[in-house]
């Protein structure tokens, strides 16, 4: 969590609140696991999102389904940071971009075997990204003789050949983050 927003929140900075959220709303459309959701699950458990909200000032919030509307809405906030028109924009991303929303994990045990999440983080540019890992495998060693022996990533006993496949496989989701974030910009 950036320290900035941690700092606002123990100053009760509403005003730096609402543009560092309506911010995180503009630059990463995952509502539910991105930045917007880990900063506005802080404000939750510091007990101040009722005193983030402000009375709805009355505009029209439309409900339209697009791109323009949703930024129209967002940059609404800034003036208006009402309850109203944020479950709306919530809504509207959650529909807009379905395959951007995280899936919240569950039940998480010590060794993971299969399984699907994203990571959000901001880089050095102040860019929000974002890397979808689809599957974890273990691969047993090739010395192994016990095909059921299996590698406990809750310890760091790492040998020489699990460890360069870890980098592999660590090296190519960089490069499809890095792919990803000049493609889609």
């Amino acid at each position: 969590m950036e320290k900035k927003f941690i700092d606002a929140i123990n100053a009760n900075d509403y005003i730096a609140l609402r543009d560092m959220l309506k911010n995180r709303l503009l630059l990463d459309h995952d509502v539910i696991g991105g930045a917007f959701s880990q900063c506005w699950n802080e404000c939750e458990k510091a007990g101040i999102t009722q005193s983030i909200f402000q009375l709805h000032d009355g505009r029209e919030i439309s409900k339209e389904l697009t791109e323009n509307n949703y930024n129209i809405l967002v940059g609404q906030l800034s003036t208006n940071f009402s309850e109203t028109r944020l479950n709306n924009i919530l809504s509207l991303a959650k529909r807009l971009w379905p395959n951007e929303q995280s899936v919240e994990e569950k039940n998480q045990s010590e060794t993971i075997e299969s399984s699907s999440y994203n990571t959000t983080y901001e880089n050095d540019d102040g860019r929000v990204v974002s890397e979808r890992i689809i599957e974890v495998k273990e691969i047993p060693h090739e010395n192994s003789h016990n095909s059921s022996e299996r590698m406990n990533y809750s310890n760091n006993n790492k040998n020489d050949s699990n460890f360069g496949v870890v980098v592999a496989v660590v090296a190519v989701a960089v490069v499809a983050v890095i792919a990803g974030v000049v493609i889609f910009g």
